[in-house]
């Protein structure tokens, strides 16, 4: 009885007690934007993938370094045979590059030893245009890590500064509210009116909601931030810093030339033409004879280790008479890739003009709202502040203090949007661009 008891008391513990500590078991993060960005170049899967592909490419590259060397190999052949037949004739087996003699009645012992040597002399250019492609293509594949690594860049800032912008809607949605629950508790012992009371309630409730939208819109943006970064879902994040404009003067030459030199687009569009004008001369290289050297090295017979010893060197050339005009038509494709991707370098570089100016143009427009809206938000706050002195002292009446109440979050919040709007036309910049604001 006593063992059931204890069981049911151990039972009891464990089921109470694990759920309190799987609750405490939640990670807590403290990130500003530099670690957000450490975070997702470190643990983005498509950035992964991509130095994964970068991998293969080396490895591809040191492949193509062997075709510059002589190929060895060695073959070891060990027989226990026995062949009979009409013994005038003396037939014999074939087998590869040895002949398996005649033994007759009694079964017999044969070893055959071979070590080869391959070496290719000349074969038009193949080797050497085949080692140029790999490393253009271990090229390309940078460029698209860096494309890749610019769009991911621009998605952890803009989702960070989302964040930041829902946490200081937040701060002031609370802050107006704390003040509207302090007239309430003035006015309520002072016997308030069932308008006053009613105009505060509200007043406070629409601010009420106004936060919890903006808290909805924090907890969904931050669980996306979460997923980019790499960290787990249940981590509670807190984030450091604020908006905040970085001082850049820009000018339209400047953003053109950058683009231009950083641009992945068209460095990849570079690369293409380069792959092209190699395939074009592998193509022709296909017209040209090959030369190769091979060098064997035989030990064959009964007697082990001291069998026949037989060698051979031999010197091949391989010329291409007709293939049904399949060069040609190849040699074509390439050259009309190679056209077509001239034409699409003119293609981007139109595109990036048109982007870059656009942008820029945007970035104008907000730099001035941004101006205009910070200094009306700092004469709205003085503004606020008094109103709320001559509310002390009772010189206006709760309908006036409450009009400038909606007049001050409204301008803060125009504010705010304007900052953060401002913001992500920025570092839509620098992504146009191909180049952070930052970088030396």
């Amino acid at each position: 009885m006593k063992k059931h008891l204890l069981l049911l008391v151990i039972s009891y513990r464990l089921l109470v007690i694990s759920p309190v500590y799987a609750e405490k078991i939640t990670p807590e993060r403290t990130l500003d934007l530099d670690e957000c960005i450490r975070l997702v170049l470190l643990n983005n899967e498509s950035l992964i993938l991509l130095k994964k592909e970068y991998e293969i490419a080396q490895q591809r590259v040191r492949e193509t370094n062997a075709l510059f060397y002589p190929h060895l190999d060695f073959d070891f052949n060990y027989f226990r045979y026995q062949v009979m037949g009409d013994e005038n004739k003396r037939l014999g087996i074939p087998y590869s590059y040895v002949f398996l003699p005649y033994t007759g009645i009694t079964a017999q012992d044969y070893f055959a030893t071979r070590l080869s040597l391959t070496q290719n002399l000349y074969s038009g250019g193949r080797i050497t245009n085949t080692k140029k492609l790999a490393q253009v293509n271990l090229k390309r594949v940078e460029i698209q890590t860096e494309r890749r690594k610019n769009e991911t860049l621009y998605q952890t800032k803009k989702t960070f500064y989302d964040c930041l912008l829902s946490r200081e809607k937040m701060r002031l949605y609370e802050d107006k509210i704390n003040f509207l629950e302090q007239i309430y508790k003035e006015l309520n012992n002072q016997r308030i009116s069932p308008e006053e009371e009613r105009k505060i309630s509200f007043h406070r409730s629409r601010l009420k909601s106004n936060l919890a939208n903006a808290d909805y819109e924090f907890k969904k943006t931050k669980l996306y931030l979460l997923d980019l970064i790499g960290l787990e879902l249940n981590t509670e994040l807190t984030l450091k810093g604020e908006l905040k404009v970085i001082a850049e003067e820009l000018n339209l030459d400047k953003c053109l030339a950058w683009a231009y030199q950083y641009r992945p687009e068209l460095k990849q569009i570079q690369v293409e033409e380069e792959i092209d004008t190699l395939s074009v001369n592998l193509a022709l290289a296909e017209r040209y004879p090959t030369l190769s050297l091979g060098v064997n090295y035989l030990f064959v017979g009964s007697i082990f280790p001291y069998p026949e010893k037989n060698w051979s060197a031999t010197v091949g050339i391989s010329l291409p008479l007709f293939d049904g005009w399949a060069g040609w038509s190849r040699i074509r494709q390439s050259q009309t890739h190679l056209e077509q991707n001239k034409l699409k370098r003119v293609e981007w570089e139109d595109q990036i003009n048109l982007e870059i100016r656009q942008v820029y143009g945007d970035n104008i427009f907000w730099q001035k709202e941004l101006e205009n809206w910070a200094k009306e938000e700092k004469e709205e706050e003085k503004f606020f502040e008094l109103q709320k002195t001559k509310w002390v002292t009772r010189e206006i009446k709760l309908e006036q203090l409450i009009e400038e109440l909606e007049n001050s979050v409204l301008v803060k919040e125009k504010y705010l949007e304007t900052l953060h709007k401002s913001l992500l036309v920025q570092i839509q910049l620098e992504k146009i661009i191909g180049k952070s604001f930052g970088e030396k």
